[in-house]
């Protein structure tokens, strides 16, 4: 049988080209079958109809400008191309690459890389925002805990009976410490002796009649304890510890007992005399066996109690070891002194040394 000849063209997969048959025509040697724009080749395993071709030495499929290949793996749809090897998938302008893992949609391009970046960016946007909103909360609570601190601070500093050092304090001049007045009696070295301005309390000298001096007396252990603790830490910090000669009775010659260190004492005559005005007469008794001193520094001496003049305790011994000196509700000074337990009781004025 004759053979008849066919006329083709073949487009190889391998080679990337693309054959188009115009004309049917079938052969044992390419093994072809063409039906219409169709052929079919068992060498070249090529099918092509309308423009579409297959092989699958070539494995290669087209339709209207789309084209599958085992091979290459590519499959088209017009912009649309996918590859296992290389993993791309476009469609419209949008790519997909598992290897370079890139996705693209009208010119937006993203990958695992880019999204890694890109939810990283996003991230510290919104940890930028956070943190911004916590700059904010904590301006507000730095705000709020200085309003109250400084609340706190009025209220304390309003209740706080702790004393602020007095400035350029003078002899003669009224402070106030510890919730009290006092009036500075001297001035030695950065601090001062003072006593209180007014009686601050009514006790007892001593706890029994019986025969006493300052160093063993009720009131002393009452002032350098209770009393001294009474005071804020930083109050007490000011207040010296000082040594107290006790002298003996300078008219009745009565055992002043053995010095004492005190935080808090009481006067002696001796210091009345010196810093409330002294008139000679502790010096010299004056005749007819007085046993006062009455002088014009007597106004110097008076105290009040609850607005009242009142009697008020020293810590120098009377004429016995039983009494103490004492001075009276118009400033004289009792040398015979007032028993060191009686039914009436006398004011206290404390004294201190205080750092300034």
């Amino acid at each position: 049988m004759a053979q008849k000849s066919a006329v083709f063209k073949v487009t190889s997969i391998s080679d990337r080209h693309k054959e188009t048959c115009e004309n049917s025509a079938t052969g044992p040697q390419s093994s072809a079958t063409g039906n219409g724009a169709t052929v079919t080749s068992p060498h070249d395993s090529v099918t092509s109809h309308g423009g579409f071709v297959t092989s699958p030495h070539g494995s290669a499929t087209g339709h209207g400008g789309f084209v599958t290949s085992p091979h290459d793996s590519v499959t088209s749809p017009r912009d649309s191309v996918t590859s296992p090897r290389d993993s791309v998938t476009g469609h419209g302008g949008f790519v997909t690459s598992p290897r370079s893992s890139a996705t693209s949609h009208r010119g937006f391009v993203t990958s695992p890389l880019f999204n890694a970046n890109r939810n990283f960016y996003f991230q510290i946007k919104k940890n930028i925002n956070q943190f911004g909103g916590t700059m904010k909360s904590l301006k507000r609570s730095l705000l709020i805990s200085v309003l109250l601190i400084l609340l706190v601070s009025v209220f304390v500093g309003c209740n706080d009976k702790t004393t602020k050092p007095e400035p350029k304090a003078k002899v003669g001049d009224i402070i106030t410490f510890g919730g009290y007045e006092w009036l500075v009696l001297d001035i030695e070295g950065g601090r001062a002796l003072v006593v209180s301005k007014d009686i601050v309390e009514q006790r007892e000298y001593h706890a029994s009649y019986t025969e006493v001096t300052w160093s063993n007396c009720s009131l002393r252990e009452y002032l350098n304890g209770e009393f001294y603790n009474s005071f804020s830490s930083s109050d007490r910090a000011r207040i010296v510890e000082v040594t107290n000669v006790n002298e003996n009775n300078q008219w009745y010659g009565t055992n002043g007992g053995v010095n004492t260190q005190d935080r808090i004492f009481l006067l002696s005559i001796a210091e009345i005399v010196k810093y409330f005005g002294d008139s000679g007469q502790l010096a010299n008794r004056p005749p007819d066996d007085n046993v006062w001193i009455i002088d014009e520094y007597n106004q110097n001496r008076i105290a009040t109690f609850n607005g009242s003049a009142s009697w008020w305790w020293l810590r120098s011994p009377g004429d016995s070891s039983r009494y103490v000196i004492i001075v009276n509700r118009d400033g004289a000074i009792l040398l015979h002194g007032g028993s060191v337990y009686a039914e009436i009781t006398r004011g206290v004025r404390p004294a201190l040394w205080l750092n300034l």
